[in-house]
């Protein structure tokens, strides 16, 4: 069992640990997931200037008026097991995980990073899929 904090990527770095678990046989099903409570320490709305915050409280996806995010409270768990087992035990099969890779190069790296391009080749995408 793991418990771990990585800011934004907290249960894509769950799942990911989870699939090496049973890539490394450690396992044989793994439940990955996070959860979000925001317990307010403050009364009002919080935002500093230059953060993801909404400067005006609404969250306006796609709109030009955007000025960023909201947070909320949430959770989510994946049920993971080798594609093998899955099949063998007759399991519905919702998605494939082909591969996943964890780094943290800062803002200044891109989807073309030498880490996306290593963990593509680890998964056997062919590179049209990550073309435009």
């Amino acid at each position: 069992m793991y418990s771990l904090y990585t800011s934004c990527s907290t249960s894509l770095s769950a799942t990911h640990i989870a699939c090496r678990s049973l890539l490394f046989g450690e396992c044989d099903l793994a439940l990955a997931g996070g959860i979000t409570i925001d317990l307010p320490q403050k009364s009002g709305y919080f935002c500093q200037q230059g953060m993801i915050h909404s400067t005006d409280g609404h969250c306006r996806p796609f709109d030009s008026q955007a000025s960023g995010t909201l947070f909320g409270d949430g959770a989510g768990v994946v049920v993971l097991r080798r594609l093998e087992d899955a099949l063998a035990a007759g399991d519905r099969i919702y998605a494939v995980i082909r591969g996943s890779a964890v780094n943290n190069d800062g803002k200044q790296k891109s989807v073309l990073s030498r880490l996306v391009m290593r963990d593509r080749r680890r998964s056997f995408v062919r590179p049209v899929i990550w073309q435009k």
